[in-house]
């Protein structure tokens, strides 16, 4: 077979410190479904795709010449997955260890039904697990791992020349053959990208998932919950009143807005910090404030109701349904009322709420033809597919028939069930024709390659030949996001309202010509906006096809992964001026170092370390992570008791609600100084802000198996094994088990013997 022809390969050789696994794709003609010819652009074959999780290259092994990466925890951990191309002139072959995964929940399903279980079943169990691997095999260091490793391994081979070789995996145990592999099942034929079944399941893992989807880090949100980035945009949003305040223009009635609010802390922080800053200049604007919390999951909003969230703001806030994509109207959910809010909102915010909007992946190329360039554009399409069919009863009861079914209902609601199933959804990718007249908003798709092309000095080659490539250039159309922010300019905003978004994304021509494609955040799903697009669509006039806004970027922004954006129609220099004084790079850069040398004493064990941690704190005073940070520090590595819980409480203080880890080292404090009742209290409020983690269970058993209260102990150890998917506190949870269990079967004993003779009385 001829050697099948690419586009602009970029990755030739090993890539040093990406994730960018390249791998020789051919075309495959002989079995699956047939792809439509006209899907691919002239010369280019299919592309493969793999999911990978982002690592830094280890070093190399000598006696082989592999080179493997070591790859964080797969699930629960936050992070970030991503779909990275197989496009190049080489070939790597992948080995995986999911037979640890599939092990790790074939070890939980056991314990499910029984909780005393022995090491050699949990090894039989393993190992019968690795021997079902197919395409995936895994290194014997992956595979025999134990339960408590916190990293997999993924061994990769390169072969120069595309060469598909065998050769020998070193430490692999060739004990009996495999099995045939299962094939996989087509869960949905070709379609774009973002319209595709593991996208809708990304979006609905928020649905069902909730506030417990942050809590449980799966999706990232730190960086804006923290309080830094909500306690700037307080301060912009004050300058804001105070500018029209001093114009005589301020409404009577403020009306601010966060959109996609998600864990609902950023606006809680938002909310303290606004209401201090009016108390200390002796301004009424938060008397005057409703400020509307609005999301697009009903979870997210029960959650936050139940919770107390916004108790402290109570007669401010508005808890409301609000779709981002269609934000003019709001219903709220106290009384179910729809309400209207065009031309009511002074300020909207949105933090990662763009990146959860579609947008699609397309590519031009520019060739030389006969009678001068033909341009093509190629559009991401994608194949769902359920790899290892087999491993589906660690999963779900369901029979692959039944799934492929779920996975052809029209009714979205009922897809539900294969949310869980993320682990075994693969895409396949591929670059589809298209006519670039057949796609929304595709005028602005071609400004932006020609912007990309300028700005990334994309010159073709001096006297071309025919067929020569002469340009390449690959453009994230973000049409979600571009049409949610025009109706918000032009329906929700006042005419001298503002808006306040963070999101991650490139901004720069170099970083915005690039094949981008969403990540996977546990089940749920995100992809980064491009505000080099966005920008220039913002800025240009309303009778040009643009929003006519002036968009103001934060000071010496440079490459940060997340950016920060203020867009507003009015001049508002004053809230300009403010916006770029509070989010200047360098003020979130100067947190960070201060951090960063906090934790390079602790880890010296420097007793300066909590000196370090304060001069961090006079910077973001407020910071509940800081402050949890700081507490730990000060009570596990320096033994400074009142100190550390001066911290914590600080912490518990501002985040009741969510930082279940300051809730359980606050028990173990109290527990340690005897205060049994309050640590006991501590540690069920460990579990009510993170019920999917298994420590707040372990402490609280643990605390109930030296009050004597075994059959409680016995359940708590339970619902930690249960709960614990990584398999840290396997052997913590176990021991706890088996004690509380033995001190329950004396007691269970001496009860019955007191019971018999009680029944039988004693003869004087």
């Amino acid at each position: 077979m001829a050697t099948p022809r690419w586009i602009a390969p970029r990755c030739a050789s090993p890539p040093a410190k990406t994730g960018w696994l390249p791998a020789l794709a051919r075309s495959r003609s002989t079995s699956g479904p047939k792809r439509p010819s006209n899907w691919r652009l002239p010369g280019c074959t299919l592309w493969r795709w793999r999911r990978v999780s982002m690592a830094k290259p280890s070093r190399r092994c000598n006696p082989c010449r592999k080179s493997s990466l070591t790859v964080g925890r797969p699930f629960g951990s936050g992070r970030r997955q991503c779909w990275k191309p197989a496009a190049g002139l080489a070939s790597w072959r992948i080995w995986s260890s999911s037979a640890t995964v599939t092990a790790r929940r074939s070890r939980l399903a056991a314990t499910l039904h029984s909780l005393l279980i022995s090491r050699s079943t949990l090894d039989r169990s393993r190992e019968s697990a690795a021997q079902r691997t197919r395409a995936w095999r895994p290194t014997q260091q992956a595979r025999d791992r134990r339960a408590g490793t916190r990293c997999r391994t993924w061994a990769i081979e390169y072969y120069p020349g595309g060469q598909a070789m065998e050769s020998e995996q070193p430490n692999v145990t060739q004990d009996a053959a495999p099995p045939p592999p299962t094939e996989p099942l087509v869960l949905q034929d070709w379609t774009p990208l973002m319209q595709s079944l593991d996208w809708q399941l990304g979006l609905m893992a928020y649905q069902l998932r909730g506030a417990q989807a942050f809590t449980t880090q799966e999706v990232p949100n730190l960086v804006n919950q923290g309080g830094l980035a909500a306690y700037r945009a307080a301060e912009v949003l004050f300058a804001h009143c105070l500018e029209l305040d001093q114009a005589g223009t301020l409404e009577a009635e403020i009306h601010f807005q966060e959109l996609a609010m998600g864990l609902g802390l950023h606006a809680v922080q938002l909310l303290d910090r606004f209401s201090l800053l009016c108390q200390q200049y002796g301004r009424d604007y938060y008397d005057r404030l409703t400020f509307w919390a609005t999301d697009g999951t009903p979870k997210v909003l029960a959650d936050a109701r139940d919770r107390g969230l916004f108790s402290r703001h109570q007669g401010h806030v508005v808890l409301a349904l609000c779709d981002i994509a269609a934000p003019a109207t709001a219903q709220r959910i106290d009384t179910g009322e729809i309400v209207d809010l065009t031309g009511r909102l002074r300020a909207v915010v949105m933090t990662y709420a763009l990146s959860i909007l579609p947008a699609h992946t397309l590519r031009r190329v520019t060739r030389q033809g006969q009678a001068g360039p033909e341009v093509s554009w190629g559009l991401l399409v994608a194949r769902t597919m359920l790899q290892h069919p087999d491993d589906l009863p660690a999963f779900t009861s369901a029979s692959a028939e039944k799934i492929v079914e779920l996975a052809h209902h029209e009714d979205l609601r009922q897809k539900a069930p294969l949310v869980p199933l993320y682990p075994l959804i693969d895409l396949e990718l591929a670059l589809g024709g298209v006519d670039l007249s057949q796609v929304e908003l595709g005028d602005e798709v071609q400004r932006c390659a020609d912007a990309i092309a300028v700005a990334a000095g994309l010159q073709p080659p001096l006297d071309p030949a025919v067929g020569d490539l002469l340009q390449d250039v690959w453009v994230l159309h973000s049409g979600g996001a571009l049409r949610a922010l025009e109706q918000v300019l032009g329906l929700n905003l006042r005419s001298d309202g503002l808006v306040l978004y963070r999101d991650y994304g490139p901004a720069t021509a170099e970083r915005a010509n690039s094949n981008h494609v969403y990540q996977h955040y546990g089940p749920s799903t995100g992809t980064g906006i491009n505000h080099f697009l966005l920008d220039r669509w913002l800025q240009r006039p309303q009778t040009e096809g643009g929003a006519g806004a002036q968009v103001t970027q934060p000071m010496a922004e440079g490459e940060a992964s997340i950016k920060t954006r203020m867009v507003a129609r009015a001049a508002l220099p004053q809230t300009r001026a403010a916006f770029e004084l509070h989010f200047d790079i360098r003020a979130f850069d100067g947190l960070e170092t201060a951090i960063a040398n906090a934790r390079i004493l602790v880890n010296n064990r420097d007793p300066k370390a909590l000196d370090a941690y304060r001069a961090a704190l006079q910077v973001e005073r407020d910071n509940w992570s800081l402050l949890h940070e700081a507490g730990e520090v000060a009570l596990r590595n320096l033994g400074l008791q009142d100190i550390g819980r001066m911290f914590l409480q600080e912490c518990l203080r501002i985040n009741p609600w969510y930082c279940a880890s300051a809730w359980a080292t606050l028990g173990d404090l109290l527990w340690t100084l005897g205060d049994i009742e309050n640590a006991r209290d501590a540690y069920t409020k460990c579990i009510a802000a993170n019920p999917e983690h298994p420590r707040g269970y372990l402490a609280k058993g643990a605390l109930l198996l030296e009050q004597s209260q075994w059959a409680d102990a016995v359940e708590l150890a339970g619902q930690a094994l249960a709960r614990d998917l990584e398999g840290y506190s396997r052997e913590q949870a176990l021991d706890l088990h088996t004690k509380a269990l033995a001190r329950w079967d004396e007691q269970r004993q001496r009860s019955a013997a007191l019971r018999a003779q009680r029944v039988a009385g004693t003869l004087r």
